[in-house]
């Protein structure tokens, strides 16, 4: 080969292989993590034992992952598709209540379970796709809906804790199924994991070049209907009743439904005092669901919420010490953390490239882990401390007969509105969530918008703790749980995600 052949050859492969390189680079870091996981691993188990861990030990943590990746594999299929399934969690409470009383000790009573364990299983995903492509229901309404549902039934199959799976239906899934080769469990999940990865376009099967081109024609046919239905420049819209009208009047709807079939079942549920305390309560997922809101905007989402609201909370009680004196510079330390703890999400999402839903599940946990660590789970001599007398009769104050706890959330709403509808702020959230590169290339700072939108988030989450606990008077732990789903759908039934 001639030299300038040969060089220009040379040149060629660097960037097919940078290219590469960059195409791969989410799968790169996720084997280095797993590699530097495995080796802390390594080391903490050597200097607790004084020797490294062995076949049981790694078997143990390979079984113990495998409904991990089941359902990373499950979500993985309605991800692609631009879904979400959050019924996955009652799907596995219901399967596993059926198998824990279905299971017999006969091998026809396994194969039966099994089969009836699979068959369940299989029926409510169908639900959940009959409800998303027939009814026009958003995916995450759906799924959070079903999720209530399916573990409702969990309860009915089983009430109390109890039942067991035969000894020797688990030995055939732990034991190797001969010398050398995995347990039956591990083999499975490296099969499903390998699958799941060529489905996500990273495997030699579909390859990411599919993938991509599956994804150019997606977009490019949707451009094509927009352009086909967008109405002309003297067009008047067909009614006045339009979609984003539909879904609010829906929802109205629904909420009157509530009470009525409230007011029937109990009576005295509809009476002014009941309203009252049920928007008391809601003006609590209000105010997460007005920093969720900011973040859905430009397509992120952020699930650090549970912990960054219970870590105010104990936060606020424990450096107050339930003293009037103290508490201001408690809302000062705990809105500054809720800041701090959404400005740093939004630095590995907008600077380093890390995907919302990583970044801020695993901020979840890392607030998760300090909260526990330095309050010693709820144990700390502190953690027993009220909130400040000041903030419970803020909380609990009423002006003209209507509790301040709505005041406060009409204002965060209407400052909300003001600052997204008249301000350059909001109209630069606006554009990042249309295009986040045409908004760079028309001069917009990207990544400082990002960061802002995530430490409003974080923001909102810690007043909502603070709210939570001078409501309640006491921190307590997971309180902040059940704020994270309801605020994503109070901001897909508000259509903000449409928007």
């Amino acid at each position: 080969m001639p030299p300038d052949t040969l060089v220009s050859s040379v040149r060629a492969r660097r960037p097919r292989l940078a290219h590469a390189l960059a195409q791969n680079l989410g799968l790169l870091l996720a084997a280095a993590m797993l590699v530097l996981t495995l080796s802390a691993y390594c080391a903490i188990y050597y200097a607790a034992q004084g020797t490294l861990p062995g076949e049981f030990e790694l078997t143990s943590t390979v079984n113990n992952t495998m409904p991990l990746v089941l359902a990373a594999v499950a979500q993985c299929l309605v991800v692609l598709t631009r879904g979400i399934d959050l019924s996955v969690g009652g799907v596995l409470n219901l399967t596993n209540a059926v198998a824990a009383i279905g299971l017999g000790d006969t091998a026809a009573s396994m194969v039966g379970g099994s089969v009836l364990v699979l068959l369940i299983g299989a029926a409510c995903g169908p639900l959940n796709g009959v409800l998303m492509a027939y009814g026009r229901l958003q995916p995450i309404l759906v799924t959070l809906a079903t999720l209530s549902i399916f573990q409702g039934v969990a309860i009915r199959v089983l009430p109390q804790p109890g039942g067991q799976v035969p000894e020797s239906y688990t030995a055939a899934l732990r034991q190797p199924v001969r010398p050398g080769v995995p347990p039956l469990r591990g083999a499975l999940g490296a099969a499903v994991a390998g699958a799941a990865a060529d489905l996500a376009g990273r495997g030699p099967v579909f390859g990411r070049g599919r993938a991509r081109r599956e994804r150019d024609r997606s977009v490019a046919a949707e451009a094509m209907m927009s352009d086909l239905t967008r109405p002309g420049p003297g067009a008047r819209p067909l009614s006045v009743f339009t979609e984003d009208r539909r879904r609010i009047a829906y929802a109205a709807l629904a909420a009157v439904l509530l009470f009525v079939l409230g007011a029937l079942v109990r009576p005295g549920f509809a009476s002014l005092g009941s309203i009252s305390a049920v928007l008391v309560v809601a003006s609590f997922v209000g105010l997460v669901a007005a920093g969720q809101m900011f973040v859905i905007l430009v397509g992120g989402i952020d699930l650090s919420v549970p912990w960054v609201l219970n870590a105010a909370a104990i936060l606020m009680v424990t450096s107050s010490l339930g003293q009037d004196g103290r508490a201001a510079y408690a809302l000062a330390l705990t809105f500054g953390m809720g800041l701090g703890v959404g400005a740093l999400s939004g630095l590995g999402i907008a600077l380093f490239g890390v995907p919302a839903v990583v970044m801020t599940l695993a901020m979840n946990g890392i607030m998760q882990g300090l909260t526990l660590g330095l309050s010693g789970g709820m144990t700390c001599g502190s953690c027993a401390s009220y909130a400040p007398p000041v903030v419970q009769a803020a909380v609990h104050a009423s002006l003209l007969g209507v509790p301040a706890a709505l005041w406060l959330w009409a204002a965060v709403a209407a400052a909300v509105s003001a600052v997204l509808s008249l301000s350059g702020f909001g109209r630069r959230t606006y554009a990042i969530g249309t295009s986040a590169r045409a908004s760079f290339l028309a001069g917009i700072n990207v990544s400082a918008v990002t960061v802002a939108l995530y430490a409003l988030s974080g923001l909102f989450s810690a007043a909502a703790g603070v709210m939570l606990v001078g409501f309640g008077g006491q921190a307590a732990l997971g309180m902040g749980d059940p704020y994270l789903f309801q605020s994503i759908a109070a901001v897909v039934i508000g259509d903000a995600g449409e928007t």
